[in-house]
């Protein structure tokens, strides 16, 4: 579809990916996951073009989300991807850092469906649905 949004899950968790995809199988989004660095720039172009958005823990096993989202700056084909950072630890710092790099978002895990979805609209300049306001 012509309007389908494409986003980028990188998150090392198959649950939380699996509850991410959950909350967007009632919306017009189609999703692409990665666990690493390398997955992740595989997959940040699915199709040849580019994903509208990211959402990237920062957490993960083997990386640093941090330098992730510097790779992601550093180059200029992705440096205007909106990222919306997930973490279990929304400390200051931690926001104020990835504030320097642009970060459009953050949210804070255990994740809800209606602030996930919130937060991804937001970021996209569009509303999601949730079941509840679909069926009203």
């Amino acid at each position: 579809m012509e309007n389908e949004k494409r986003i980028l899950i990188v998150e090392d968790s198959p649950t939380v990916i699996e509850q991410m995809k959950l909350f967007l199988s009632s919306t017009n989004i189609q999703v692409f996951n990665a666990g690493s660095e390398f997955g992740m720039l595989q997959s940040i172009e699915p199709y040849g073009q580019l994903v509208d958005l990211i959402i990237m823990d920062l957490t993960l096993k083997s990386e640093n989300g941090m330098d992730l989202i510097q790779t992601i700056r550093a180059n200029d084909k992705y440096s205007q991807i909106p990222i919306i950072i997930v973490t279990e630890h929304a400390k200051q710092d931690l926001v104020l850092q990835a504030k320097k790099f642009n970060v459009a978002s953050y949210i804070k895990k255990p994740i809800t469906k209606d602030n996930f979805l919130n937060r991804i609209g937001t970021v996209l300049g569009q509303e999601l649905l949730t079941s509840t306001q679909a069926n009203e």
